[in-house]
């Protein structure tokens, strides 16, 4: 298994730890230059692998010592971690991503019909 951190920035401020984890018979095909240059998802489409989509849950945590200092809050801080884990159309899990996003720059809203659910995350730049 090839695990993958980055460090999300919007508007020059860390905003999301995220750690991707791909199976090792892909990750050997990867090569770590471009994906330091080019995105995940993009890398893993020009190697036939097209992510169609994801089952997402987002639940409630604090942010540890570890990733409070990526993100440049206190730890013990509210944060929000998302797993997320990604499919090919033939329904082959390609990813399974773990991010922590900071409780103070995440706004999460919801759309409801009675025959639909709609939810989206954004996030927050400033201070």
């Amino acid at each position: 298994m090839l695990r993958l951190r980055r460090l999300r920035l919007a508007g020059g401020r860390p905003i999301i730890v995220q750690t991707s984890y791909l199976p090792l018979p892909l990750a050997a095909d990867l090569d770590p230059a471009e994906l330091a240059q080019r995105g995940l998802y993009t890398v893993l489409a020009g190697h036939g692998l097209a992510v169609t989509r994801a089952a997402e849950t987002i639940s409630p945590c604090v942010l540890g010592t570890r990733e409070a200092g990526f993100l440049g809050r206190p730890a013990g801080s509210p944060a929000l971690l998302s797993h997320r884990v990604s499919f090919t159309a033939a329904g082959v899990a390609v990813v399974d991503d773990h991010a922590v996003l900071p409780g103070d720059s995440v706004a999460i809203t919801a759309n409801r019909s009675a025959d639909r659910l709609d939810v989206h995350y954004s996030l927050r730049t400033g201070p």
